[in-house]
C-alpha cells in the first residue's frame, strides 16, 4: 500500500518479519537520530554576528601560516628522504665469493709491460678473465683534462701513437671471500710447485723487467668490494701515486685494505651485500743489488673482518606522515589560539588600568 500504509513482501503478502516502517515513522527515527548527532558536535559554531575579528588577530594568523608552511614543508622533507640505521653482528657465514670492480689508469706503463694477478691467502693463483686493457696518453690521463678522456674514451688520441705510454686496465673479478691480494707487477705470473702439490704464486723477471723504466705512477678511479649502495663511501677513488721519472728506484706500492661486510637493506626489503673499507698505504723501495728484493708494481692486500654490519634504509610511513601533519596543524591552531587570548587579556588588563 502507497502511501501510509505498509509494505509488503516480495510476494505482495504482509506478514511477520516483513513490515516495514511508515514515512512517518522514518521520518521521527531521523529526526531523534539528527538531535543526537547535534547533542555530540565538538566542534560548535559561534554566529558571525558575535565574532570579533582583530587586527592583532590578523597578525598572529599570518605569523601562524608562516610556521605551518615552514613545519609542513620540513615533515614533507622527512617523509620523502630516507635514514640509515646501522647495526653490527658477527658474521657466521661460512666461505663464499665477492666481487671485486676496479678501473686503474698507469700513465707511464704500457699494457705489455705488466700483469695482473688475483692471489688468495693459501698463494693460489686465481685465473683472471674479463679485464680490458686500453693504451692511453699518460700526459694527458695523469693533468686530468676531461677533454683529453672524452677524445681518448672514444677513440680519438691525442699526440700520436708515441704519445700512448700508459694504460687503462678495468674489469670485475671473482673472488674467494678470504684473505688475498690483487696485484699489477713486472714480469710473468706462474704458480711454483712444491713437493706435496703445494703451490705457490711467483713472477719470473727478465733484466729488462726491472730497469727504471718501469714507473708505477697510477691513478685508480675506481676500486669496490661486492655491490655498490647509497652513501657507500670510497677511500681510494681517485687516489694516484706519483713516481718521480729522475728518481732511479723502482718501487712496490702496497694498499692494505681491511674489508667489513655489510649488508644493505633498502625501502622496498631488497638486500645487497658489499664491503666496506679502510685502507693504509706503504711505499718500499727497491734495491736490485741485493740478493732479495720486494717484486715492482702496485699491490692490494686484503683481510676481512669477522664483524658484520647491517645497514637498513627507514623512511617514515604515510599514516605516520599523516598524524604528524595533522599534529602540526592542531597544534599550531592551540598554541596561536592561547597566545591571542593571552594577548588580549593583557591589552584589557592595561586598558582598564588607563581608565
Amino acid at each position: 500500500e502507497w502511501p501510509g500504509g505498509n509494505f509488503k513482501n516480495k510476494r505482495g503478502v504482509e506478514g511477520e518479519g516483513y513490515r516495514l516502517e511508515t514515512f512517518e515513522e522514518m521520518y521521527v527515527q531521523k529526526g531523534k537520530f539528527y538531535k543526537v548527532l547535534k547533542n555530540l558536535d565538538f566542534f560548535p559554531k559561534s554566529a558571525e554576528e558575535v565574532k570579533d575579528k582583530t587586527s592583532a588577530g590578523g597578525l598572529i594568523s599570518v605569523i601562524a601560516a608562516v610556521l605551518i608552511i615552514f613545519l609542513l614543508y620540513g615533515e614533507t622533507q622527512e617523509y620523502l628522504t630516507s635514514q640509515t640505521t646501522s647495526s653490527v653482528w658477527v658474521d657466521t657465514t661460512v666461505g663464499g665469493e665477492m666481487m671485486i670492480y676496479f678501473d686503474f689508469t698507469f700513465t707511464s706503463l704500457r699494457c705489455d709491460q705488466f700483469q695482473l694477478d688475483l692471489v688468495d691467502e693459501s698463494g693460489g693463483h686465481k685465473p683472471v678473465t674479463g679485464i680490458s686493457y686500453r693504451p692511453v696518453n699518460g700526459d694527458a690521463e695523469w693533468q686530468d683534462s676531461w677533454l683529453a678522456h672524452a677524445f681518448q674514451r672514444r677513440g680519438f688520441f691525442t699526440g700520436g701513437p708515441d704519445a700512448m705510454t700508459g694504460c687503462s686496465v678495468s674489469g670485475q673479478i671473482s673472488a674467494d671471500k678470504t684473505k688475498g691480494n690483487l696485484h699489477i707487477a713486472a714480469g710473468q705470473g706462474t704458480s711454483q710447485v712444491h713437493s706435496g702439490g703445494h703451490a705457490h704464486h711467483i713472477h719470473r723477471l727478465q733484466p729488462s723487467d726491472i730497469t727504471s723504466t718501469f714507473n708505477v705512477t697510477h691513478r685508480i678511479n675506481w676500486l669496490n668490494f661486492g655491490t655498490t649502495y647509497p652513501g657507500k663511501n670510497n677511500p681510494l677513488a681517485m687516489h694516484k701515486f706519483l713516481h718521480e721519472t729522475n728518481d732511479k728506484y723502482n718501487y712496490q706500492i702496497n694498499y692494505l685494505i681491511k674489508l667489513v661486510p655489510t649488508v644493505y637493506e633498502d625501502a622496498s626489503g631488497e638486500q645487497k651485500n658489499s664491503y666496506q673499507f679502510s685502507v693504509s698505504e706503504h711505499k718500499a723501495l727497491i734495491d736490485y743489488t741485493k740478493p732479495n728484493f720486494p717484486l715492482p708494481g702496485v699491490f692490494f692486500k686484503w683481510d676481512i673482518s669477522a664483524y658484520l654490519i647491517k645497514q637498513k634504509e627507514v623512511g617514515t610511513t604515510f599514516p605516520r606522515f599523516l598524524i604528524r601533519v595533522c599534529a602540526v596543524l592542531g597544534g599550531s591552531f592551540v598554541v596561536f589560539g592561547l597566545v591571542l587570548r593571552t594577548l588580549n587579556r593583557a591589552y584589557n588588563v592595561v586598558k582598564d588600568k588607563d581608565h
